[in-house]
């Protein structure tokens, strides 16, 4: 028995176009937390955010790059108030034509 969880997603966007949002440390800031990301397999980053000590989080993600293929798959390990790990696979959709 596996504990994933499988969702799907779309952009109306090619892999190459949602990559950086991924990637790109900035850009990833932008819409999740402030990070030390570097999309280098084995790069053990950070994100930060506001503690939570009443949950015992002191608002520190602890993470690692585990797989990376450009621009098609990121997969990260996580630890902070609970441990994980996150896949993203990025595929066209049959007939998409998006530049």
């Amino acid at each position: 028995m596996t504990d994933a969880i499988r969702t799907d997603s779309f952009f109306p966007h090619p892999p190459e176009k949602v990559w950086p949002v991924l990637t790109d440390p900035e850009l990833l800031a932008t819409w999740l937390m402030p990070n030390d990301f570097e999309p280098r397999v084995g790069h053990q980053f950070t994100f930060r955010t506001d503690p939570v000590p009443a949950h015992g989080f002191d608002g520190i993600v602890r993470c690692e790059v585990l797989e990376l293929a450009p621009p098609t798959r990121l997969r990260i390990s996580w630890s902070g108030h609970l441990a994980r790990r996150l896949g993203q696979t990025l595929a066209a959709e049959p007939g998409d034509s998006q530049p």
